[in-house]
Order: structure tokens, then sequence, then C-alpha cells
């Protein structure tokens, strides 16, 4: 890691009147907080924001010879669906990089998806109401000492 920066890898900002334009904004701040606390550590990083023009990332990617990254993508171009797409590059590029893998994030922001994997997972004990409540039958901590289940 000593000849190449960490990557502070973020959704860029697209426009101000947008639908998710202030939660884009707030990405910078979280940005900032990063690469303070990665300079009063030491370690070099760069910023490199993460949009549809993949070229421009994996030159970047490229050119600094990146290996490790902090993910703080929450969207593409403010297409929040795409959530999961910026660790699913750096999966391929084998870039190590913190936060969940890209699947679970695509699940997780998928509602529909999620919904329809916890119906199916109704036969392993997880009940769904028709509002998208869950509830565990039994005991999900079963096995730890010292906890006891109803």
């Amino acid at each position: 890691m000593k000849n190449s920066p960490v990557a502070i890898v973020y959704n860029e900002p697209v426009s101000p009147e947008g639908l998710y334009s202030e939660a884009s904004r707030d990405i910078l701040d979280q940005v900032e907080a990063v690469e303070g606390s990665l300079g009063r550590l030491g370690v070099p990083s760069i910023r490199i924001p993460f949009t549809r023009d993949l070229s421009s990332f994996m030159g970047e990617i490229s050119q600094h010879r990146i290996r490790y990254a902090f993910n703080l993508c929450e969207s593409v171009d403010e297409d929040p669906q795409l959530i999961g797409h910026p660790a699913a590059v750096m999966d391929i590029l084998g870039i190590s990089y913190t936060g969940s893998p890209a699947l679970a994030l695509t699940i997780t922001t998928d509602k529909l998806f999620t919904k329809r994997l916890l119906i199916v997972s109704h036969t392993e004990g997880t009940q769904v109401s028709a509002y998208g409540e869950t509830s565990i039958r039994g005991c999900l901590h079963r096995n730890r000492p010292g906890v006891r289940c109803r």
C-alpha cells in the first residue's frame, strides 16, 4: 500500500434540485471526514467519484494503482437502485473495500425482492405479514449461553 493511496469512492451529486440531491450532497461531508481521518493517520488518499462513466472511474483506479477503498456510494448518478454497482465493479477489479458486498446492497435496497425472499424462506421459520413486517418464530439466540427463549 506504500505506493498506492486509499480510494474514497463516492457518489457525485448530480443536480442541486434532484429528488435525492440533499442525500447526495451529504456524502461530501462523509468524504471529507474519511479523508481527514486518513490524513491524520498518515495514509494517503484520493477521492474518486463513481458515476455511469465507468471509463473515468477505471482510469483513476488504474492510474493510482488502487488496491483499497472506502466505499461511500449510496447511489449512482442519484439513482439509489444502483447502490450495489460500485461494490460489484470493485469486486471484479479485486479491490478490497469497506461496507457490504454488492449482493447484500442490492438485495436490501430492493423491497419487493426482499419481500419475495422472506416469503420463500417462510418454511425456515420466518413469517411475513401483508405489510412487510417480519417476525421470527422461536428464539434467534437459542444457542447463546445465558439467553433464554420463551
